[in-house]
């Protein structure tokens, strides 16, 4: 679907077929459950025999219209996916996932098939400005999909470089948050949103350029993004990537609730005062 000033790669409808689906991601998983944040935990610690991530329920009312954009969605059903045993239980959830890897991308298309009425798979990186970029791939050494990094200028790939090894490189689709919300979101899920709940980034390190910039209106209540990757020991605690980001969000009206996700990978930002929402 081409959109205004914008087009994104989305899924191959023809390619989405159940049995691709269920090789990728146990369709045991998938029963659709009453929307109850403890039914969810039980249903997928059984499943999965992990914990798990969050426990939206605490933040969010997980029964009312949920909308969300995941950049850095990867396959759509990773480990530490922290969204999928939600949006694929609560039929109010909708949301856009964003993955720009090639195999991650198509594989995202096909765990996501049975629910493509609410969710939106584009295929794009975001960070601060558009245009072509180029996305590193790490094979040896990572889960496959985990380790990929946009390439900067003057970039150091810290803990990547040390423990795996590049052997390819995807020239990729990139686009700001601003260009997401403005085409894309309204474009794509319909009716256009007039909120949304929550942001979660997962970009391996490209996180400072993803919140280069004030984030778009409306903004998101919610807001995660990984930091394990952002530690420079060049650097005095001030100037980390992280604690920029932390700057960045609070000048904005975030204030930090705390860690989250896979052993506190990720911190989680609430804007205050968010405007009353209608169920």
């Amino acid at each position: 679907m081409a959109m205004a000033h914008l087009a994104l790669e989305q899924c191959d409808t023809a390619a989405m077929t159940s049995a691709h689906t269920a090789h990728l991601y146990s369709r045991g998983h998938e029963v659709e459950s009453a929307c109850d944040g403890d039914v969810i935990s039980k249903r997928h610690l059984a499943a999965s025999g992990r914990p798990l991530l969050v426990q939206w329920e605490q933040f969010l009312d997980i029964r009312s219209n949920v909308t969300f954009v995941q950049v850095g969605a990867h396959n759509g059903a990773g480990h530490h996916d922290m969204l999928r045993p939600f949006a694929t239980r609560c039929t109010s959830w909708r949301g856009l996932l964003v993955e720009p890897t090639t195999n991650s991308f198509r594989q995202l298309c096909a765990n996501y098939a049975s629910y493509r009425d609410r969710f939106m798979p584009v295929r794009a990186a975001v960070s601060d400005t558009p245009g072509m970029g180029r996305l590193q791939i790490m094979k040896n050494g990572c889960t496959p999909g985990e380790c990929n990094h946009l390439l900067y200028p003057g970039d150091n790939i810290r803990w990547h470089q040390s423990w795996a090894r590049t052997t390819e490189s995807e020239r990729v689709q990139m686009v700001t948050l601003r260009q997401l919300w403005r085409h894309a979101l309204p474009t794509l899920l319909q009716p256009a949103p007039v909120a949304v709940d929550l942001l979660v980034v997962d970009v391996e390190g490209s996180e400072p350029h993803v919140f280069q910039h004030d984030l778009p209106s409306p903004k998101p209540r919610l807001v995660a993004f990984e930091h394990k990757h952002l530690y420079d020991r060049r650097l005095a605690p001030e100037d980390q990537p992280a604690a920029i980001i932390n700057r960045t969000l609070h000048r904005q009206g975030y204030r930090c609730l705390g860690r989250i996700g896979n052993k506190g990978e990720d911190y989680l930002y609430q804007l205050a005062a968010p405007p009353a929402r209608a169920r």
